[in-house]
């Protein structure tokens, strides 16, 4: 115990000299608190992709009964469930050969021309021979909505039609557009209906040109010293007797009126 209390003065002033160094010198900086943790912001997923504004074709095929001759890509369909259902029950009628079903969707003009046809029986044998029907939608340009459909055979060479629709909920009509002379040889595959308004275009542009007026150039045959009278036309209609002046030879292919492909007169 002495020594112990000898040694304690000394720890004691050993402690007290540490101190004064530690004031003199100085302890060293106190280290930084750590940063706080970096917070880590998850993202956000992605928005999901919209919901389909309209049905796809093949689901409305599906739940239609559409026959498989029916052919409608999804970039050549309309942009509503009601034109959808509408064009492809108006083609499937031609697939399925029932005439009824297509009536219902004609309009006047060309639902009389169906009824003539079913009568004498060609509507059966044509749609009989149907293979395939291909149908891409456009607008005319007049902006009316409008389907192509281009019929192909088990027999015989394509052919094609282009009509006018509305629908109107539940309700559809379909107005059979004019079919241009030689249209199948000159149809475009990447856009037919806008190659179908350019040649009706055309046809009537040529059809609605002013008749050619032959001028006749008159000869005086007049022999010198002869008073008699040139000979007498009766006033009517000779070459030389100011008759009426030949008119523009008639188009040979008049225009087809629109209707069922293979089905329009003389077809």
């Amino acid at each position: 115990m002495t020594r112990l209390l000898q040694r304690l003065p000394r720890t004691l002033a050993l402690a007290a000299c540490g101190t004064s160094l530690l004031w003199v010198f100085g302890c060293g900086e106190e280290e930084a608190p750590p940063p706080p943790p970096a917070v880590v912001r998850e993202e956000a997923p992605p928005p999901p992709p919209p919901e389909p504004t309209v049905t796809s074709i093949e689901d409305l095929k599906k739940q239609l009964g559409i026959s498989d001759m029916v052919i409608l890509e999804e970039d050549d369909a309309p942009d509503t469930d009601e034109e959808r259902i509408a064009v492809l029950k108006f083609f499937d009628a031609f697939a399925k050969g029932d005439d009824k079903a297509l009536g219902g969707m004609l309009s006047s003009a060309d639902k009389q021309q169906l009824a003539a046809l079913v009568k004498d029986g060609s509507w059966k044998s044509v749609t009989a021979d149907l293979n395939m029907i291909e149908i891409k939608t456009g607008a005319s340009p007049e902006s009316k909505p409008c389907a192509f459909g281009l019929f192909a055979f088990e027999a015989g060479d394509d052919e094609a039609g282009v009509w006018l629709f509305d629908v109107a909920g539940a309700t559809a009509s379909f107005d059979a557009e004019l079919t241009p002379p030689d249209v199948m040889g000159q149809l475009s595959g990447a856009d037919p209906i806008g190659k179908w308004y350019e040649l009706i275009a055309a046809f009537l542009a040529v059809a609605e040109e002013p008749d050619v007026v032959v001028e006749i150039v008159q000869e005086d045959r007049t022999v010198e010293g002869d008073s008699s009278a040139a000979p007498d036309n009766g006033g009517g209609g000779g070459m030389g007797g100011g008759g009426a002046p030949m008119r523009r030879k008639p188009v040979d292919t008049p225009i087809n009126p629109g209707g069922p492909p293979g089905l329009t007169p003389g077809g």
